[in-house]
């Protein structure tokens, strides 16, 4: 049954396509177009992740056994098999002019041609992350009035999305430039505190920042202000602009720490 060929009617039928052993058919179609032997074509199989030897391929043309769905799609990429519906039902497509093995080998060959060449290649497809972004208008610069907070989402390349990020937001003004520039998208992790030096998002006196988070030693005139009522002296906090023409922001009053700036 094996060696029997039979052309399959209009419509696709499962359980005849078994029973003629249409799949291994094809494949040895397939192989013996690209001039390969059994072996050489094991051996490329393992290329696409396919470990198999060659009895399992002499086993799936024979019709002995069948590649599951992910060997499938590998054994197409390796026999340059870019129909693979058509190619593997035997569907007949009456506007569509068959190609003896010769025509279907310089087929696969100037195939080969232009994918080696940029301009006729795609580009690769790279993963994307949906991010939401703040619309609250994170101040670089003197500081801005807090409007109700929303959030709208935009996609980045995953690799340029630091891990740990939880949400972007647009910086304005130019007080932390060179290193983020008026409309840039900084990468946030939201926390509650932050480390001496880090830099961070912050609401303070009903505006919001992105600045360098600084921790020092009150004065000795100004310790009292800082010691709480159990006697513990707390850091003055100072809020610190990259850019040298803004003034730090000495803290005096409540800070809200909104979160860790990533990028």
């Amino acid at each position: 049954m094996a060696g029997k060929v039979i052309q399959l009617p209009i419509g696709f039928k499962a359980d005849v396509a078994k029973e003629t052993n249409l799949i291994g058919r094809k494949i040895g179609e397939a192989r013996r177009n690209m001039r390969l032997t059994q072996s050489e074509f094991a051996r490329r199989l393992r290329e696409y992740g396919v470990s198999v030897q060659t009895p399992a391929v002499n086993k799936w043309e024979c019709g002995e056994s069948s590649p599951n769905a992910y060997q499938l799609l590998a054994i197409c990429h390796c026999l340059k098999i870019s129909d693979g519906l058509d190619f593997f039902t035997e569907i007949d497509a009456p506007e569509r002019v068959k190609l003896n093995s010769d025509g279907r080998m310089m087929l696969s060959k100037y195939r080969e041609m232009l994918e080696s060449m940029p301009r006729f290649v795609t580009a690769a497809r790279v993963a994307k992350v949906r991010v939401p972004i703040s619309e609250l208008p994170v101040s670089a610069g003197t500081g801005d009035d807090i409007p109700e907070e929303k959030y709208e989402y935009e996609s980045f390349p995953a690799d340029e999305v630091p891990e740990g990020t939880d949400i972007g937001i647009r910086v304005h003004g130019d007080s932390m430039e060179p290193t983020y520039k008026d409309g840039q998208i900084v990468f946030v992790h939201l926390c509650e505190s932050l480390s001496d030096g880090e830099v961070g998002i912050f609401v303070y006196e009903g505006c919001g920042y992105v600045k360098v988070y600084s921790e020092s030693v009150p004065d000795d005139d100004e310790l009292e202000a800082f010691t709480d009522s159990d006697g513990a002296v707390h850091p003055q906090i100072t809020l610190i602009s990259y850019n040298e023409k803004y003034q730090p922001i000495e803290v005096t009053s409540e800070l809200k720490i909104v979160g860790r700036v990533l990028n």
